[in-house]
């Protein structure tokens, strides 16, 4: 048996039952071993009686595993690939050579503001690591794929071999599978890229080699949950990457390896949207995001482009599904808006900073300055009552009728709007909260504390490029999740140290404070777990459905009009962030200060009406669409 690698069972939050079954799986398993030992050991004593009477031993035939032919259903929801019979090496090699000739580097056009119709893609050689959508319409019922004629299928996957002894925990035999657990029929070469996608690449995201069991690691809570879901996000979110990460923290770029398993994943989506065209199921757009953060990471530049290609399919396919209203409190949720934070760069077509259904929601302009038409400030402690800023009523626009123009410029009025915000709900706490009336407040985010320590440290050197990349972008992201759940909860001091008392206790507890690692804060917030459950609360707030200006719990107003709860902060920091990366490194850097300033109490009052001008005038000047944003552009040219 090999080394126990993984605590599945031990440390699973799973419910009993799903647990009953795992064990039970296992010791369905451990019988059949048995027998088959003594069918075996039967088999040895009768070829021994053979040969003491002289007769002739007979070569037996190899067996042959007849499987009954996977159901559509079970292609839809992730099921596994109908099982085939081994060949043999030589036909496996021949077949294998035969797909790896037909795989062709595609180096795409540029231009920053070109927009591909389905003419341009018909030009383009086909590739493996492209896939191409249609562009020209957000209607999936007309949705089809192409990925060209020259891929070819996959070689039959050879049979199991299985274990003599049964493992104690179903994951920790993960690296060969003996228990039929994964939805992939996995090679050796499969076990042992699964085997160093959990165990290795955690600590190309989080800066250690070795974790205890208690350290925050999204490949165990996020990443390999959500990959199990199918054998089509499987291959795409865990096989593709573990080979290709392999390559590139060798600094090489391309083996047969990673070409035969780009291959492999782009076909099997090819395939799938082909038969399933309207599939919106989690396994599906895992696997569209994921193709997407692998041409991502991809250190060639001319793989950026091919990502949008692959996360505008993965928008459409979310907002088919009911946007993010019907992600609410789930792991996937958090996926996707990880996945739309951490993209190199930026599109400005208007679809690319909704993920709501059209249908269901309106755009609202907010010409207020400080981002409502009434917005209340919490009162000083001898007023009557808040303070208030009216203005006259936003006009509405249907979502996506604008131009890309258009569209930038009310993002960057938000956007502003946004900051102006958190300038003010600073300003006002520093006057009127004391560090006796707000200890938490005051001692949370000052210097030499856990909070402080991970946001204003510099970057740590990661083993590959896009994991330095990763805290560029996650610092920032961050921040303006701090910011906006402060503002949230502006009106109660309560909560306000609630919930950043739980914050920090969430750090210690996933031992986040050790490592310092700003992407594991980032993922913590994502989850919206904005408060402990304890007898004085009975129930979590994130789990209410919240009035638009609630004195007692929070204010969410800031969202969508649609918004009731905190899990829409997440979807708003990705809007806010789309604008900001339309800024330079200076302006970059500038706003990572001052969300932090706003964060310690520092921010210096009149910062934004200085900065608003020139800050608009960049946001707007700035290429449409910059497939590498400028700021990550010159950190990376400067050595930063």
């Amino acid at each position: 048996m090999p080394p126990n690698r993984w605590q599945f069972i031990d440390l699973s939050k799973d419910s009993a039952d799903n647990l009953t079954q795992v064990k039970r799986h296992v010791m369905q398993e451990y019988m059949r071993q048995k027998r088959m030992e003594t069918q075996q050991q039967e088999g040895q004593d009768d070829e021994k009686d053979s040969d003491l009477k002289g007769s002739t031993k007979k070569t037996r035939r190899p067996r042959t595993k007849t499987i009954k032919p996977t159901k559509d259903k079970d292609s839809i929801t992730g099921g596994k690939p109908q099982r085939q019979t081994a060949t043999s090496g030589t036909a496996r090699d021949a077949e294998g050579t035969e797909a790896r000739g037909a795989f062709r580097i595609v180096t795409l056009p540029h231009g920053g503001n070109h927009r591909y119709t389905r003419s341009d893609y018909s030009d383009f050689s086909s590739s493996s690591s492209f896939a191409r959508y249609p562009d020209t319409s957000n209607d999936l019922d007309n949705y089809t794929i192409d990925f060209g004629t020259d891929f070819q299928r996959t070689p039959p996957q050879p049979t199991r071999s299985v274990m003599l002894s049964p493992p104690r925990t179903v994951l920790s035999a993960a690296r060969t599978d003996p228990f039929d657990t994964l939805p992939w029929h996995a090679t050796k070469e499969d076990q042992r890229l699964f085997d160093f996608y959990v165990n290795e690449m955690p600590s190309l995201s989080y800066g250690h080699q070795y974790r205890t069991k208690r350290a925050h690691n999204w490949y165990t809570e996020i990443f390999v949950p959500e990959a199990m879901k199918g054998a089509l996000t499987f291959v795409n979110t865990v096989l593709v990457h573990a080979a290709n990460t392999w390559a590139w923290v060798r600094n090489e770029n391309e083996t047969d390896s990673t070409l035969r398993y780009r291959q492999l994943a782009i076909s099997m989506l090819r395939d799938h949207m082909q038969k399933y065209p309207h599939d919106t199921t989690d396994n599906v757009i895992t696997a569209c995001m994921s193709a997407a953060a692998l041409e991502d990471f991809d250190p060639r530049p001319e793989h950026k482009e091919i990502s949008w290609i692959h996360m505008r399919q993965a928008q459409k396919l979310i907002r088919r599904r009911g946007g993010p209203i019907a992600f609410q409190n789930t792991k996937l949720a958090r996926l996707i808006n990880w996945q739309d934070y951490i993209l190199a760069g930026y599109v400005s077509d208007p679809e690319s900073f909704h993920y709501e259904d059209e249908n269901s929601y309106f755009h609202t302009t907010k010409t207020s300055p400080i981002g409502s038409s009434t917005t209340f400030f919490p009162s000083p402690p001898n007023s009557a009552s808040p303070i208030t800023l009216d203005s006259s009523p936003s006009p509405t626009y249907p979502r996506f009728a604008n131009s890309a123009e258009e569209e930038i410029a009310l993002q960057c009025e938000e956007f502003i709007n946004f900051l102006t915000r958190c300038e003010h709900l600073s300003l006002n706490q520093r006057m009127t909260l004391s560090s006796k009336d707000a200890p938490v407040r005051y001692s949370a985010f000052g210097s030499g504390s856990t909070l402080f320590r991970i946001l204003a440290s510099p970057a740590e050197k990661r083993r590959t490029l896009t994991g330095d990349r990763k805290q560029f972008l996650a610092r920032m992201a961050a921040l303006m999740m701090l910011n906006a759940a402060l503002w949230d909860y502006r009106y109660s001091v309560l909560r306000t140290e609630a919930f950043i008392e739980h914050a920090v206790l969430q750090l210690r507890d996933s031992e986040v404070n050790v490592d310092a690692s700003v992407e594991a804060l980032l993922q913590i917030l994502l989850a919206c777990k904005d408060f402990a459950f304890t007898e004085t609360m009975p129930y979590p707030l994130h789990t209410l459905s919240l009035p638009s200006a609630s004195r007692e719990t929070g204010d969410v107003s800031q969202y969508p009009e649609m918004a009731t709860s905190p899990f829409d902060r997440p979807w708003f920091v990705g809007r806010m962030l789309k604008v900001a990366k339309r800024l330079g490194l200076q302006s970059w850097l500038r706003l990572n200060h001052f969300l932090l300033e706003c964060l310690t109490l520092q921010v210096q009052e009149h910062t934004m009406l200085s900065w608003e001008s020139d800050l608009r005038r960049e946001i707007l000047q700035a290429p449409l669409t910059s497939y590498v944003m400028p700021a990550l552009q010159e950190a990376v040219f400067l050595g930063i």
